[in-house]
């Protein structure tokens, strides 16, 4: 059974009073999603991370990520994704929102996303396209 790994960055903010808030963007094609991608040959799981996560949002960040665990997401070739989900603390003084376009992929790059915070509560999965559920409910118990 191949195994491709995927990189997730789950950027949280806390701002004072409030709960936890995930950085998500909406994709044009592909409804609100987490900043992932795919390893590449060779390279590390955080350093894929904060590859994805620069190329998806803009954001450049040098903090390791916290990995709070996987999840596989299994197809019927056989193939697995196994999704490794990373915490990374958001910088401070950030906007509320941005756009950015996309790069590193050739099935995103130009494609504009607009960038967001979600509260990391119970209705954080049902706010991102379905896929994410699963990585959205490891995240919520993480920061519970």
């Amino acid at each position: 059974m191949p195994i491709i790994h995927k990189a997730v960055a789950c950027v949280v903010r806390r701002d004072p009073g409030q709960g936890p808030a995930l950085l998500c963007f909406r994709h044009p094609l592909a409804g609100v999603q987490i900043p992932k991608g795919t390893v590449e040959d060779g390279e590390d799981i955080a350093a894929a991370t904060l590859r994805e996560l620069e190329e998806e949002t803009g954001l450049t960040l040098t903090t390791a990520p916290d990995f709070i665990g996987t999840w596989d997401r299994d197809f019927a070739d056989g193939v697995v994704h196994r999704w490794h989900i990373g915490l990374l603390p958001a910088p401070d003084g950030g906007p509320d929102t941005w756009r950015h376009r996309a790069s590193g992929s050739p099935a995103e790059d130009g494609l504009i996303f607009d960038l967001h915070w979600l509260p990391v509560d119970g209705r954080l999965p049902a706010r991102l396209d379905p896929l994410f559920a699963p990585a959205a409910r490891l995240i919520a118990a993480a920061l519970a």
